[in-house]
């Protein structure tokens, strides 16, 4: 890791450090890694809620995405995660 971009991950970890509640919405797949990288360093973290774009037309991909999502380690024991649709 080069020191400009350490430094910009120092950064960005203090400031979760302050989150009680993330909303997310429009929320893809795509976003997991982003999700998983705030559970790990959001500490005080209480609320997490994410709004997914709509339901797909394989609702297994969903009920398989949310377990995944459920999975993720926190750093906040007491987070709540809640999933929705729009």
């Amino acid at each position: 890791m080069n020191r400009s971009r350490g430094l910009r991950h120092i950064i960005l970890v203090a400031h979760f450090h302050h989150l009680k509640t993330i909303k997310i919405l429009d929320f893809s797949g795509s976003m997991l890694p982003f999700v998983k990288y705030l559970l790990k360093h959001a500490s005080v973290l209480e609320k997490f809620v994410i709004v997914s774009r709509s339901k797909r037309s394989d609702e297994s991909l969903d009920v398989k995405m949310v377990r995944e999502l459920l999975r993720f380690p926190r750093s906040s024991p007491q987070a709540s995660v809640i999933f929705s649709y729009r």
